[in-house]
């Protein structure tokens, strides 16, 4: 997957917003894995997309992203081809 014009959201001033509890992370991600535990980011069914950000992650506005042609593939073959069922589904993204 491609991502195209990333902004990095410092929040203008340059500070990011006090936080009152710090999460536990881990420097590879799992923190955010929530089925199957224990599998990386990447290998995941679905992540904890929550707007909560600790201290060694970055928030970011991402303007466009393109899927790669297995990603493509495997949303169509999901959907039996019907692109508006694919527009719609909003799991693939989670």
């Amino acid at each position: 997957m491609i991502v195209e014009n990333i902004l990095c959201s410092n929040y203008a001033a340059g500070e990011f917003p006090a936080r009152k509890e710090q999460a536990v992370s881990s420097p590879v991600g799992l923190h955010r894995v929530l089925v199957p535990k224990g599998v990386l980011p990447q290998a995941a069914e679905r992540l904890d997309n929550a707007p909560r950000i600790t201290a060694d992650e970055v928030r970011i506005t991402v303007e466009r992203l393109n899927l790669d042609a297995a990603s493509l593939r495997q949303l169509a073959t999901k959907h039996g081809g019907d692109g508006d069922a694919i527009r719609a589904d909003d799991d693939e993204i989670r």
